[in-house]
């Protein structure tokens, strides 16, 4: 008796069957399973394969089907291939390409914000403007849950899409609002009330709301421009997608959970024009990294990245998005080329006044190639000084946060310690909607967690606690308990090295090495840890 199957349910199927067979006396020696179904006799030929199928899809990424014949007999193995194509029909190809211009909201002029006001007022009487916002968030009829993917891979690709799917709505460029520079909130649109749409169907405890169906704004918004330009620096530096991700979510969050109300839930944010502003300022900063990659000689192997080879819905459903641009190239890795596939671009590539060459020369001017950071840490009994023939350069020091991939929407403060002794240190901010859980609470995962980190080195060295090996001491500690996740760890490196590599980490005296699961095995030398 051969069995031949392919899947555990088909096994389950066969097996059942095979009882049915033995039972009644009809097996032997010579019955089999094939393609096609249990049989007895010689095992077949088979055909050569047949022509690829049409492509599924006219326009975009699709599949193809082909078949096989089976001769004299039952053959193992399958009758059926698949494989993706591209579709090329009449109505695939690319619309006309006008670039549009993105500018610094700041920069424009009187005509050009009434120009935008006129069009954000045309979008929301015409009802576009809440439909293509209902994308992000609630109601969420269009997706299996929320279509935004916060806490994966998809969320700069998807909101690049996303941004350009609300400026055709507008008909102009979107304007961005670069809250590195400039921490007071834009005037643009300020005076328009946007819809949200169901919105009397939310529970929204924050802010007191005198409609529930149109957008609010807290009374009171203080955003730190230099906080967020450092993190946004420490983002720069990494030079993996998935790090570049996880850091850049932090300036992101912070926006989101700074301006309250509606900003700050993931169901209702998009509704809040302020919303585009802002994540055109992030999609800038992901074009700006785009080209670091590119200066670094890392394009392609961010733009095959696995977890982006896929399509992005809703943009993938013509039942809800009637754009050809977004439509045709809605892949993760398609949106990479922003500029060929949906015809925009930024007013410069600029960060802190330098472009992506002059950043990397500033980074690279500060590297210490010399030592090795796996060097800072002494064996036992001597000191890194007998260690080394010259004394090293101090590290970067870096508190490094776990948090979960869902989790409600707020600022987490840490602290940094030496010798008992702890001082405030920062905070970071998750982004979700009030009545999100926290994923996979007490366990930690590179599926549930990702690890994100803060630059404290300006710290420890105005608090002396910088040299004579004190670094390997420092310990660090949320300041809240609304996070069910390990301590914070303490990462150091030398200045230059990029973000999420190579290190050395120090975990404290109250957590074991398996508290932090896989999150640390990227590093060289992890410290500690019962």
């Amino acid at each position: 008796r051969r069995i031949e199957t392919d899947t555990i349910q088909k096994r389950l199927k066969e097996g059942m069957f095979l009882i049915i067979l033995t039972a009644l006396g009809t097996t032997d020696a010579g019955c089999y399973w094939g393609h096609n179904g249990y049989g007895c006799g010689t095992e077949g030929v088979w055909i050569s394969w047949g022509s690829w199928s049409t492509c599924s899809s006219s326009c975009g990424l699709g599949s193809q089907l082909r078949t096989r014949s089976c001769s004299q007999g039952l053959c193992s193995g399958s009758s059926k291939a698949t494989q993706q194509c591209q579709g090329i029909g009449d109505d695939c190809s690319s619309p006309q390409c006008t670039k549009r211009v993105r500018r610094n909201v700041n920069t424009l002029t009187n005509s050009e914000k009434t120009s935008l006001s006129l069009a954000l007022q045309k979008a929301i009487s015409s009802k576009d403007y809440e439909n293509i916002a209902n994308f992000h968030g609630y109601p969420e009829t269009l997706c299996s849950g929320a279509c935004c993917p916060h806490g994966s891979l998809d969320f700069l690709p998807w909101h690049r899409l996303f941004m350009v799917q609300m400026e055709e709505v507008l008909g102009e460029a979107l304007p961005y609002w670069d809250w590195t520079e400039n921490g007071s909130v834009p005037d643009l649109w300020k005076s328009i009330t946007a819809p949200i749409k169901q919105g009397n169907l939310l529970s929204r405890p924050r802010c007191n709301r005198p409609n529930l169906n149109t957008v609010i704004r807290a009374s009171s918004i203080t955003i730190n421009a230099n906080e967020l330009k450092k993190k946004t620096k420490t983002a720069f530096m990494a030079t993996t997608f998935d790090t570049f991700h996880d850091q850049i979510s932090l300036p992101h969050n912070e926006i989101h959970v700074s301006m309250d109300c509606e900003m700050r839930d993931t169901r209702t944010a998009a509704y809040d024009p302020i919303f585009y502003l802002h994540h055109a300022y992030v999609d800038k900063q992901f074009a700006f990294w785009q080209e670091l990659q590119r200066l670094r000689g890392l394009s392609l192997k961010m733009e095959n990245h696995p977890d982006l080879l896929k399509s992005l819905p809703p943009f993938d459903n013509k039942k809800f998005n009637k754009l050809q641009k977004t439509h045709i190239f809605n892949w993760g890795n398609e949106t990479f080329d922003y500029k060929e596939n949906y015809c925009y671009e930024y007013d410069d590539l600029t960060f802190d006044g330098k472009t992506p060459e002059e950043f990397l020369s500033a980074m690279t001017s500060s590297f210490s190639p010399d030592f090795s950071i796996v060097d800072l840490k002494p064996t036992q009994g001597a000191t890194v000084q007998e260690q080394l023939p010259v004394a090293p350069p101090l590290p970067t020091v870096y508190v490094g946060i776990i948090l979960p991939k869902t989790a409600p929407s707020g600022f987490h403060q840490f602290a940094l310690c030496l010798a008992g002794s702890c001082v405030s240190a920062g905070r970071v901010a998750t982004f979700g909607s009030p009545s999100q859980n926290t994923s996979s609470p007490g366990i930690v995962a590179k599926k549930t967690h990702y690890l994100v980190e803060y630059e404290v080195t300006d710290l420890v060295n105005d608090l002396g606690w910088e040299g004579s090996e004190s670094e390997f001491k420092l310990t660090a500690k949320l300041a809240n308990k609304r996070l069910e996740v390990p301590a914070p760890v303490v990462i150091l490196r030398y200045r230059g090295v990029e973000v999420g590599s190579i290190g050395t980490v120090v975990i404290g005296p109250k957590q074991q090495r398996q508290d932090y699961g896989d999150l640390l095995d990227k590093f060289e030398r992890i410290i500690g840890g019962n």
